[in-house]
């Protein structure tokens, strides 16, 4: 055995890594030891063995094996790092610290990543429209410039020569692109598509600093072990029987630690997503679930909050490690959720995973009923149809909402308990994937209210009674709500948001008073204190009864 593992370790650690019998355990260790007195790893297993130290570090057997990996992570990285020194492309993509990284990314994370200083941070290419592009960078130029602007700078060459003149570095011409955007007229959401359309390429390596997948961990107390191996089956009844989870309490450092850490994991994957881009750190939260699970959840800056629902993003922690991200949609006392278990732990407690989320998302939020994004489970996604996904919830406990798909899904259900080796065809799972599939906790009562009514109810009322002139609409409003109600608006956002909503749902008609102006304190909260504004907002139960 020694011999094998000297001449073998990389093999044999990526054979038995994810093996809980007592000799798969000892053959790991013993590997990831003769790994770290080696020094050189492999060019061609590094990719490999960064996924499994990861998996290893989440699902250690012991303390001797979750130290031994992460000692090969730090190694595995110097050699990375080492290496693309010399040969920058290698591992191109990777995600692995110490590589080199390249994508499109919007705007806010860009100048985010700008201000990293990281060792490379440029622009990598163009692809927008020469034209296009001309006439919205026109808008980024003194007004004298635009003034006088001749039509020969049609092109981008041409523009850089007249208006950028011997810049050739790429991160000095990023930095201008990043700050020219910011500059112009508008809202976050308007300068972010004024950006896209460039459509820049942007590469930057994934310094330590960045907190990305390799190192980026949330601080732990002491790892959890599986000793008795992992639970890849797991309910929600028994998950949700464990109670409230612990909230712990942060500082503002940890705060804005947790935000780099879920913006660094992502942009190591090519990925970005709102909830961690646009995170306000004030509002960041982390819950204690038990067996080294921790979930943070994070809340939009005031400007790009939704204004009816309430969208909060997580990214769950095993171990310390980045293992899953995505986001409820929350309304009244439901939610739409979405998963993404980052590959290196797809086959490990994936189960417990959702159900460790559903759990915050319940206690947290008084959330009592759960539905699935069809996309989860297929439609549009073919990996999810190659997976069946679709079963994997309904194994949860989803059911599809439409009687025709429930009848379809539960003879599928019955010929697979039949005959343990049917499987759905991929036309039949294209067909459950439009299901509006959905989980509720036990002695739910609330009715679930469909939300495209709700918008639809506004341009009806617009269209009717104004002519489809919304601004007319809301002035109207705003004198409505102060005289009937006294309720000033002033400039709170979120109140004039939703001040239309409101009206065409007859609230200032139907609601008490009181009731009302409970409404409206609520949505005047939810900028800065969102939680709050919801949970506040749940208990006037007569807002909800209007509104189904």
């Amino acid at each position: 055995m020694k011999n094998l593992i000297e001449h073998q370790a990389e093999d044999v650690f990526l054979h038995h890594y994810r093996q809980f019998d007592a000799e798969g355990i000892k053959l790991t260790i013993l590997a990831m030891e003769r790994l770290l007195s080696i020094h050189d790893l492999a060019q061609k297993h590094i990719q490999q063995i960064h996924d499994a130290l990861l998996f290893l570090l989440a699902y250690p057997a012991n303390e001797q094996g979750f130290q031994l990996a992460n000692s090969c992570m730090q190694l595995l990285v110097q050699t990375v790092t080492k290496i693309v020194k010399n040969k920058p492309d290698v591992f191109y993509n990777s995600g692995i610290t110490g590589s080199h990284v390249c994508a499109q990314f919007g705007l806010i994370l860009n100048k985010i990543l700008l201000d990293e200083k990281l060792e490379t941070h440029e622009l990598n290419g163009v692809d927008g429209d020469n034209s296009d592009l001309m006439g919205k960078l026109a808008y980024t130029l003194d007004d004298v410039e635009q003034e006088l602007m001749p039509n020969e700078t049609n092109t981008f060459n041409k523009w850089k020569k007249r208006y950028l003149p011997n810049i050739k570095d790429p991160r000095t011409l990023l930095d201008y692109y990043v700050n020219a955007t910011l500059k112009t007229t508008g809202s976050i959401a308007y300068q972010e598509s004024l950006f896209a359309q460039f459509q820049l390429f942007t590469r930057f390596s994934l310094d330590p600093n960045l907190l990305g997948l390799s190192l980026g961990r949330a601080p732990i107390k002491s790892p959890y072990f599986h000793n008795n191996g992992i639970q890849k089956k797991s309910s929600l009844e028994e998950v949700f029987a464990l109670g409230k989870p612990i909230k712990i309490t942060l500082n503002d450092k940890a705060k804005a630690h947790l935000v780099k850490v879920a913006r660094g994991s992502m942009a190591s994957l090519l990925r970005e997503t709102d909830t961690f881009t646009y995170a306000n750190e004030n509002e960041t939260e982390l819950y204690n679930m038990g067996e080294g699970i921790q979930i943070a959840l994070y809340y939009m800056i005031p400007e790009q909050k939704f204004s009816l629902q309430s969208y909060i993003g997580y990214l769950l922690f095993k171990n310390g490690l980045p293992m899953a991200y995505g986001g409820c949609w929350l309304f009244a006392h439901q939610a739409a959720f979405g998963v993404n278990v980052l590959p290196p732990y797809r086959g490990g407690e994936s189960a417990k995973v959702v159900a460790q989320l559903l759990r915050v998302y319940h206690y947290r939020f008084n959330i009592s009923q759960f539905t699935v994004d069809p996309y989860q489970i297929g439609k549009g996604n073919s990996d999810g149809i190659q997976s069946g996904a679709f079963w994997f919830y309904y194994k949860l406990g989803f059911r599809p909402m439409q009687n025709e798909l429930a009848e379809l899904a539960r003879t599928e259900n019955e010929k697979m308990l039949t005959d343990r080796s049917y499987r759905s065809s991929s036309k039949i799972l294209l067909k459950l994937a439009n299901s509006d599939i959905y989980w509720q906790t036990a002695g739910n009562t609330k009715a679930f209210i469909p939300l495209l009514p709700l918008s639809d109810s506004i341009g009806q009322y617009v269209a009717k009674s104004f002519s489809g002139n919304r601004q007319t609409a809301l002035e109207f409003v705003r004198k409505k709500a102060q005289k009937s109600a006294g309720i000033k608006i002033g400039s709170n956002s979120f109140l004039n948001r939703m001040l239309l909503f409101l009206e065409a749902a007859g609230a200032f008609e139907k609601l008490k008073t009181t009731d009302l102006q409970k409404v409206c304190a609520a949505y005047s909260q939810k900028d800065q204190q969102e939680a709050e504004a919801y949970l506040a907002l749940q208990k006037v139960k007569d807002f909800w009864i209007i509104l189904i």
